[in-house]
């Protein structure tokens, strides 16, 4: 369904849109983010996550929703934590359950230790 990536391109919900996701998919290109509920996504998945706020989302404890775009290029996905994380990925699949958010925490780390670093 997705199939592998030339490069893998990782980014916080500031920069995550359903057409900068697709536009980075139809030119070869992987990529993982966060979301933000008006970026575009299934809009069941926004309306989750305004509930959460109020703690009426629906979800239990770690428990993943994945929905492909009509198109079947990007996956849209919420997973519970502490709260409920919005997700957009063109590489990651259905039954990849936790690896994306492990992948996305492993690389987005790097990102802030070199912001860390540079500050000196």
């Amino acid at each position: 369904m997705l199939p592998p990536a030339v490069y893998h391109v990782f980014m916080d919900n500031l920069f995550s849109s359903s057409d900068l996701f697709l536009s980075l998919r139809q030119h070869g290109h992987g990529a993982t983010g966060t979301a933000r509920a008006n970026c575009g996504i299934y809009k069941d998945l926004a309306v989750s996550k305004n509930k959460d706020k109020l703690g009426k989302s629906g979800y239990e404890f770690n428990e993943i929703r994945v929905i492909p775009t009509a198109d079947n290029q990007v996956n849209q996905i919420a997973w519970k934590d502490n709260a409920l994380v919005l997700f957009m990925s063109t590489v990651f699949k259905r039954n990849e359950r936790i690896e994306f958010a492990a992948e996305y925490n492993n690389e987005m780390n790097h990102v802030d230790r070199g912001d860390q670093l540079r500050s000196y």
